[in-house]
């Protein structure tokens, strides 16, 4: 129940008050609005006046917004245009190594897209100007195409991964469904976005993460990757929580108690869910 209401701060006297049995942010309800709730004759109001919201028995759930950054009516030609323009040697100038894989690139479109290419590409590109969220970092070697000016090596993520990362920075769209049919999951994106500083990826990565939270991943997506940013960590170790009956009968729990040293933060987080769990008994 909410109870909206107009006081006098001087006198305490109520003026008007409004009672709902269930308000919801996406629809408008009568009474409320300056119209409707404020149709009171104005010489009755004060100089000051208090507005205020009472909640009984309230129930508060958290919304993930699935679309964080609308992206408007994109023509299918133009995202096929541009995607066509990725690994294309005639107009590329920069060579990507990845795994088996090699990938060309404009270094013009990459700097425009990110912060972290930008920087590279204008030789202001360090490890203490860029924040890197993983060990591994590009290295230059020379190139026999006369036109390739930078051949840069990727270790730290898969072929597949880096290629949506940047097929993504020509066209502004990303294919979750086509990573999974890869077996890529939308926390390795999130990763890839976060070391290249792609804000609106990361974003819908986000997203796509929490809304892909189930019993049989939580296990593995904290303990591996969510545990590295509070963001993350959080819904994951209260969704872990919440369902711990459920999830140590999953097969990524057992993986994990069989080889915790391969979980770099497995004591930390292990205590923190004994201590929530011992809690609440």
């Amino acid at each position: 129940m909410v109870k909206l209401y107009l006081k006098d701060p001087k006198t305490q006297k109520l003026i008007k008050s409004q009672v709902y049995l269930k308000l919801g942010l996406s629809k408008k309800y009568p009474g409320i609005g300056t119209d409707e709730f404020y149709s009171v004759s104005a010489s009755r109001f004060p100089d000051d006046i208090i507005i205020g919201v009472q909640f009984s028995k309230n129930e508060v759930s958290p919304v993930i917004q699935v679309d964080p950054f609308p992206e408007g009516n994109i023509p299918d030609d133009l995202v096929e245009a541009w995607s066509a323009q990725l690994d294309k040697t005639e107009s590329a100038d920069v060579r990507f190594d990845v795994q088996d894989k090699t990938i060309y690139a404009s270094s013009t479109i990459l700097s425009k897209r990110s912060e972290y290419f930008q920087k590279f590409f204008q030789g202001g590109w360090a490890e203490s100007q860029v924040e890197n969220s993983l060990s591994n970092q590009p290295i230059l070697e020379s190139e026999s195409l006369p036109n390739i000016s930078y051949h840069i090596k990727i270790t730290d993520f898969d072929a597949t991964t880096f290629y949506e990362m940047l097929r993504f920075l020509y066209t502004n769209q990303l294919r979750f469904n086509h990573l999974a049919k890869h077996k890529i999951s939308p926390l390795q994106v999130f990763c890839i976005a976060d070391k290249y500083l792609l804000t609106e990826l990361r974003q819908k990565a986000k997203c796509e993460v929490l809304r892909d939270l189930n019993i049989n991943n939580v296990a593995e997506g904290l303990f591996t990757i969510a545990y590295k940013w509070p963001e993350l960590k959080d819904p994951f170790l209260k969704f872990f929580i919440e369902n711990v009956s459920s999830v140590r009968q999953t097969s990524g729990f057992d993986a994990i108690l069989t080889n915790p040293t391969d979980y770099p933060g497995f004591k930390e987080l292990f205590k923190e869910i004994l201590t929530a769990i011992t809690t609440d008994i």
